[in-house]
Formats: C-alpha cells, structure tokens, sequence
C-alpha cells in the first residue's frame, strides 16, 4: 500500500484522525476552568480519544487511538505534562493552558496543539496567542509544491516578531509519516539570513506538522527539562530485548496493544504500580525514549500552536488544524517584509479549496 497521500484510503485515515483531534481538543479547551485538575483532564482526553476512534473503520482490523498522549502544560511548561494521580496539578484563574494530543489510524498521525487562557487573561496574553496563531497559519500557507524549508522559517520566525514573541529552541516543522510523528525531515522555526536552511523542498503527497512554540521576546527562548516526573514516552522500534521482569513484560505487552508504535504516557495505566515499575525495565533495555516536562527557563508564559497538513498537487488539506482562536486575540499587525505579508494576506478557503473540474467534452 502506498503510505502517501496519492493514496485516497490514506487521504481518508488522516482526516477521520484531524477530526477526532479537533473534537477532543475543543472538548478539553472547554473543559479547562479554574480549579480543573490536569490528571483527570489528560486521563478523559485519551479515554474520548479512543471513545470516538472505536466506532470508525469498524469492518477493518486496523489500529487505532492515541498517536500523542494528551498534555496540558500550564504557563512556563513547554509541553509534555500529563501527570500522575498524586502529582497532579489545578488549573488556576489567569493560567495559559497548552493542549496537545495525537489521533491515529491504522498508523496515520496526526497532532494538533492549541493555547487557551483560563478564566481572566494576563497582561500580553493577547499578544502571545495572537503571535503564535498567525505565525502557525501563515507558516502553513507558506507551504506548496516547490516551496522551500527556509520560506516557512522565515515566515514562523517574522510572524513572531511582529508581537514581540520569540520561539522556544526545539520548536519545529516537522514531516509526519506512518507511525512517526518525529523522524522524517524536519527544520526549526527559527529562521536566520545568515544560516539559510533550503535543503527541504516540499513535494506534493507529503504531510508536515507546523508548530509555533513562542514566547514574549524578553524571555531566554530556551527550555529546561523539568524536575517533575517524566510520564510520557516514545517507543523505539528499532530496538528489541527480552525483559527480565513480569511487570514489564506485561507493560511491554499493554503498550504494543494500546498505542502500537507510537507515544503514551503513564497516566493511562489504572495500575501505576504496573507502569512505574514497567517503564524502568524498558528504559534499562532502551526501548522506549523518555519525553520530559520541559520549562521555559526564565519562566515566560509560553503559548503552543500546531497544525497537520497535507501538501496535495495543487492545493492543501488541513488535516488537523484549530483555525478559530479561543479566545481574544490582539488585531493583525502588518509586515514590511512582502514574502511574510503576502502568507499573512493568502486566503486559507482559497488554498484548500478543490480544484474544479473540467468537464470532459463531447466527441461530435
């Protein structure tokens, strides 16, 4: 089977999956109010994910679910939290909540990724999520056929700017591909004229994630991996062993049948003794790859946004993206720069729109 998007059962698994995505996001955003506890919310998020995931493709034996644990990181967390029962966090009035999750089928990612505030917003929270929101949208309408890595950069980066914000190292575009959400081609979204990328050009059929991590300019524009407990984990599937302990064994067995080649986190287990213990004989085997609670290191609020796309011959397809901001966003600011201006101005209806047929004539 071709795994690209020539493939019009492939074009199909992805959207049913952005749609899942989509749904559980703007269920969850909804769902993060002063006092919500961020176990509980992670722990609902997966379980809807699979909830709505069971009835779709029900004739075909085909895997399914979770292809990105759902985290939601608060303030200066970057991402990754999911947090175990007695480590759990509140969210709190005046909080910027960052969701991300992932939805699969039959191997298909996608991710989506999106910032909420809680309650009252702060001061600059406009700016923050309007920087991150348009720099995401305009990134994506910098993609096509024939374009180049560093255009989209340059976009993510001046887009940025323009509110003040700068993007976080690790924050990225990355090709997606069957069951890997991270391990194709990827390039950072800071851009710089000095250090022109254009060794990426994209093609039609391929899928990339466009991810706007940022922060106001004062900050370090840098993370720090976190004390807390690391719980969410990618699987390595190039590695294999034999594990010396039932409890990992069976943990071993539960994440193959959960979440196949894809990533999890612990708070999925009801056991946590099970996970805990398990999780440690996979580690010493190197078969999974930890994905820790990152923090931005001066403690800037930090505002998440990313998009899946489809790169078709003549058009794009959204295949996971939350185009409608929750929440107030500062007004449009202009760029001097055409390139940036000319993807802030593009028309998302118009450059996903199919193209119209051409009606084939009669012989006469």
């Amino acid at each position: 089977m071709d795994d690209s998007l020539a493939g019009p059962q492939v074009v199909e698994k992805y959207q049913a999956a952005g749609k899942v995505a989509q749904q559980v996001l703007g269920e969850l955003a909804a769902k993060c109010v002063p006092g919500a506890d961020l176990y509980e919310l992670t722990r609902w998020g997966n379980k809807r994910i699979d909830e709505l995931c069971a009835p779709q493709f029900a004739s075909k034996k085909i895997e399914k679910g979770v292809a990105f644990p759902v985290c939601i990181s608060p303030n200066e967390m970057c991402g990754n939290f999911a947090p175990l029962k007695e480590e759990s966090q509140k969210l709190a009035d005046g909080d910027l909540a960052k969701i991300e999750l992932g939805v699969h089928f039959d191997g298909f990612p996608v991710s989506l990724a999106h910032t909420v505030v809680v309650g009252k917003a702060a001061e600059g929270d406009d700016k923050l999520l309007a920087g991150g929101f348009r720099a995401v949208e305009a990134g994506v309408k910098s993609l096509a056929v024939g374009a180049k890595s560093s255009l989209v950069a340059k976009v993510l980066e001046e887009v940025a700017k323009l509110y003040g914000l700068t993007h976080i190292d690790g924050s990225a575009v990355r090709e997606v591909k069957r069951y890997l959400l991270e391990g194709g081609r990827a390039f950072g979204s800071k851009f710089s004229p000095e250090a022109r990328d254009d060794k990426i050009e994209f093609k039609a059929n391929e899928v990339f994630a466009v991810e706007a991590l940022v922060a106001l300019s004062a900050c370090e524009g840098k993370a720090k991996t976190s004390e807390l407990r690391t719980t969410v984990y990618r699987r390595n599937i190039e590695q294999s062993g034999d594990l010396k302990t039932s409890m990992g064994r069976q943990f071993l067995r539960e994440v193959r049948e959960k979440f196949s080649d894809l990533s999890f986190s612990l708070n999925s287990w009801d056991d946590e003794l099970v996970a805990r213990a398990g999780i440690n004989d996979c580690l010493s085997h190197n078969l999974v790859t930890p994905l820790p609670t990152l923090l931005e290191k001066s403690k800037a609020r930090v505002a998440h946004f990313k998009w899946t796309v489809g790169i078709m011959g003549k058009r794009l397809i959204l295949l996971a993206a939350q185009t409608e901001p929750l929440g107030a966003l500062a007004e449009p600011i202009k760029s001097a720069d055409e390139e940036v201006q000319k993807a802030l101005d593009a028309s998302l209806a118009q450059i996903t729109a199919k193209p119209p047929k051409v009606e084939k004539k009669k012989a006469e």
